[in-house]
């Protein structure tokens, strides 16, 4: 908090319902609070006078602040400090402010307490583990080696409201990493456990202070402290080596495959693929009579001088996709080609970088922006099409104006059609209605407000039951709405292609693993907590769309960080969640401004959601098709590439026409 004057109360001790105990039991538990109030406009002139009605009485307010704690059913700890600091804020002035640090000594086994700050300024949460103990190899001398010794861990995390990071199983994982890991200093140990830490989505920052006590004898130990977020990590292997671009091509055999084994092969090769483009394809440009290409551009780090390199891509192209080059520029399993090496000009009989050719290429510049930031070279669109690759060599172009993904639920609960899919019958005359769409949408757990929790088996029997039976009927592209990846993996096996997860792996992180191991795109949906904690998270400090594209760009950085290619990803800015009305609103209206901050193939979904009922009146559901149809020209004329429907036939109508009027072509 800023100077001033304050107010502190140290280890105020309630015995309160706080989440789980160490024993995952929800029963009362131990809790310390330790608040500071910042009165400093309150007590100007509390120097010269001696005025009791200037002062705040805290033994009262710490009275009141414990019955209430001892009152409330919190779920969490942060719920907890919430209505703690509640309790303190309604005896505050509206200019005044205050922190509460709630501290749980009986909620980790291994630590001495876990603890919860919150403040009346912020959203934002730091949650920590206090003098965690763990046993660790470390160090090296011969006998640090051998035997284990104890580390005393300080960790703590910065987060959005919502969902707690310092779970039984993040400990656990934690533990775990610890057990099968060695290090030889405390400075790569802190530094590990940080990069672990951050790869929870959840994760904003974290700062990791590690003791070893018996480091000195004639001290209490010595210590490192590092902070962290998940970029860092991300940046500490880009400079790993030389940054070098490498432009792909391919037109012959199986084209997604080709492009997506390329990366396996740069890897073996010690060029390590740091991030990819998306996948443009483009008519032959010099030599017509062959099939289109597929390109994109790979950004790379390697320890291997240029010539090197060269040699290094050409062993690739000739010897592992057999290459036969029959004349120049023509068709070819795969082309790879430096386009930039660091900073340095080259310019010999066989290699020249900057590649000669780059500014004339439209299909090597276009994808060059996606990998290079605040790229200065030209950006031309004519001529090439966006793809979305799907599964084996099937794929979608998204630069043909504004496309329709159209939802069949599998949910008995859903607002839409829920219940009513439930014979092969009623799926194939459901399927007729949505033929005009490019994607069908199949969820199984309804995410409005108040539904019913699912179980993950009954998920699975849901949505694989129903995928089997559309894919009898129509061929078009299949995604499976789920945040769990076991649903999601097998969904895939049973025929879908795409995976749209409204919370972005937040509550499972290995959705990113499935859709790596399948290679099918991955739908990342801007969302806050979960369905029942969403509605009160809508505070944008930064403002709507900064905060949206900021939370976003986090996403993607963890996808890529999990081993997701860039081309993989598409992202949704998440209409009616975590959004009030007015904010859904806003959204939609300012959507080209956050489109323009991302090159991603865009999935909206206003579609019969409740911020229409602000302008309709609040009638049911599928009462709003007209709003909606609305709602749906406004993200045509802002070129979204996919807007998400219930309404097939009415959506599919409406988007022609709206393509056909803001068409640039």
């Amino acid at each position: 908090m800023r100077r001033g004057e304050f107010i502190f109360v140290k280890n105020l001790v309630v015995k309160g319902l706080a989440g789980r105990d160490a024993w995952q039991r929800q029963i009362p538990q131990p809790l310390k609070l330790s608040l500071s109030i910042n009165v400093a406009n309150r007590f100007k002139r509390l120097g010269f006078s001696d005025d009791l009605r200037r002062t705040l009485n805290y033994d009262a307010l710490c009275t009141q602040v414990a019955e209430k704690l001892e009152t409330s059913k919190s779920n969490s700890a942060e719920e907890a400090a919430r209505i703690a600091l509640s309790e303190v804020k309604s005896v505050l002035q509206p200019y005044e402010q205050a922190e509460i640090l709630l501290s749980q000594p009986k909620a980790v086994l291994r630590a001495e307490a876990r603890t919860t700050l919150v403040k009346t300024d912020t959203n934002l949460v730091k949650e920590s583990l206090r003098n965690l103990r763990l046993p660790v190899i470390i160090g090296v001398n011969n006998l640090e080696r051998v035997y284990l010794q104890t580390i005393v861990l300080d960790i703590e995390v910065t987060r959005n409201i919502g969902s707690e990071v310092f779970t039984p199983n993040v400990i656990d994982i934690v533990q775990t990493h610890v057990d099968h890991t060695r290090w030889l200093t405390i400075e790569s140990f802190a530094n590990d456990l940080a990069s672990l830490i951050c790869r929870n989505s959840l994760v904003l920052e974290t700062t990791v202070r590690a003791s070893k006590p018996s480091a000195l004898n004639l001290a209490d130990g010595a210590a490192v402290q590092v902070t962290r977020s998940a970029s860092d990590y991300v940046e500490k292997e880009s400079t790993d080596g030389t940054i070098v671009y490498i432009a792909f091509g391919t037109n012959q055999g199986e084209r997604l495959k080709n492009i997506r084994e390329s990366v396996g092969m740069l890897q073996e090769r010690g060029i390590k693929v740091l991030k990819t483009s998306q996948i443009y394809e483009s008519e032959p440009m010099y030599f017509a009579p062959q099939r289109p290409f597929m390109n994109g551009v790979f950004k790379c780090s390697t320890q291997l001088k240029p010539h090197d390199l060269l040699k290094a891509l050409k062993e690739i192209e000739y010897e592992e996709f057999n290459r036969v080059k029959l004349f120049d520029n023509g068709p070819r399993p795969m082309d790879l080609d430096i386009i930039l090496y660091g900073d340095e000009f080259i310019e010999t009989e066989d290699l020249v970088v900057p590649h000669r050719d780059m500014l004339n290429r439209p299909f090597v510049l276009r994808p060059l922006h996606d990998v290079v930031p605040n790229c200065t070279y030209p950006n031309p669109g004519d001529g090439i099409r966006r793809i979305v690759p799907l599964k084996g060599e099937e794929y979608l172009v998204v630069d043909n104006g504004t496309q329709v993904m159209s939802i069949m639920n599998a949910t008995p609960d859903s607002f839409s059609d829920g219940g009513k899919l439930s014979t092969p019958q009623n799926i194939e005359q459901a399927v007729k209605s949505h033929s005009g769409a490019q994607i069908i949408d199949i969820g199984g757990y309804s995410t409005r407000p108040g539904a019913a929790e699912v179980s993950e088996e009954e998920e699975i029997e849901r949505v694989c039951k129903m995928i089997e039976q559309v894919t009898k009927v129509t061929n078009q592209p299949i995604s499976i709405d789920t945040f769990r990846s076991k649903v999601a993996d097998e969904a895939i096996r049973a025929g879908a292609s795409i995976i749209n997860d409204v919370y972005s792996g937040q509550l499972d992180s290995k959705i990113f693993s499935i859709a790596r191991k399948h290679g099918v795109p991955l739908c990342l949906t801007h969302s806050r907590g979960n369905p029942k904690s969403m509605k009160q998270l809508t505070d944008y400090k930064e403002g709507l769309i900064p905060g949206v594209a900021s939370e976003l760009k986090s996403f993607i950085s963890k996808a890529e960080a999990e081993g997701c290619a860039y081309w993989q990803l598409m992202l949704d800015p998440g209409i009616g969640f975590a959004k009030t009305a007015e904010q859904d609103m806003e959204l939609i209206k300012n959507f080209s401004e956050l489109k323009k901050r991302f090159a991603l193939p865009w999935v909206v979904g206003p579609s019969r959601k409740s911020f229409l009922a602000a302008v309709l009146g609040d009638y049911a559901p599928d009462t709003r098709d007209a709003g909606t149809a609305a709602v749906l020209t406004a993200l045509a004329a802002q070129r979204a590439e996919f807007v998400r429907v219930h309404n097939s036939e009415l959506a599919v109508d409406t988007i022609a026409v709206a393509n056909k009027i803001y068409s640039t072509k």
